[in-house]
Formats: structure tokens, C-alpha cells, sequence
């Protein structure tokens, strides 16, 4: 019996640590959404990107510039996301979309 990593995100989901994302190329689908924060460092300021991650078969078709939409709010990919590790799971950059 191998890992399987789809059982630990069916356990985020049940406690509530995930989102829900929608997009024109799919169904909805999970998401671990993280806002920025920011930081000030001897007067210079630092705002982390806001980052989805998500299972990559949720969502295999999702590309730069698409736009997903979490919690009523509009987002646009703005790099091509990147699968994590095995693939299993991938990482998308965010910002506001107009």
C-alpha cells in the first residue's frame, strides 16, 4: 500500500482548511488559498504573493492568465503553475483580477 496524498486533503477539506475555486475551464475545485501578508524590514515593505494550491487533476487545464474566482473575489494566474514534488499537487501565483 503506497502514500496517498488525496487522503490528507480529504482531511483539510473536512477541517475546513480549504476553499473553494471557480473557473470557466472546469468544475469548481479545492483550494489551499493563502493571502499575503505584509512585512516591513528596516523601513522596506514586503508582501508576499498570494498562492493557491490545489490536487493538479482538480484542475489540469489551468493556465496563466486564467482567472478563478475564491470567496467572491477575482483572481488572475499570473504565472503558469507549477506542479509540487511528484505532481500530485500544483502551485499557482494570484493577483486581483479587474
Amino acid at each position: 500500500m503506497g502514500f496517498d496524498p488525496a487522503v490528507f486533503w480529504s482531511a483539510f477539506r473536512s477541517a475546513g482548511m480549504l476553499t473553494t475555486a471557480s473557473w470557466s475551464g472546469g468544475p469548481d475545485f479545492d483550494v489551499g488559498f493563502e493571502e499575503p501578508e505584509t512585512l516591513m524590514v528596516e523601513g522596506a515593505l514586503h508582501v508576499a504573493e498570494r498562492t493557491i494550491e490545489y490536487q493538479t487533476q482538480d484542475a489540469p487545464t489551468l493556465r496563466r492568465d486564467d482567472v478563478v474566482t475564491i470567496d467572491g473575489k477575482r483572481y488572475r494566474l499570473s504565472q503558469t503553475p507549477q506542479k509540487q514534488g511528484d505532481g500530485f499537487f500544483s502551485r499557482a501565483v494570484l493577483e486581483t483580477a479587474p
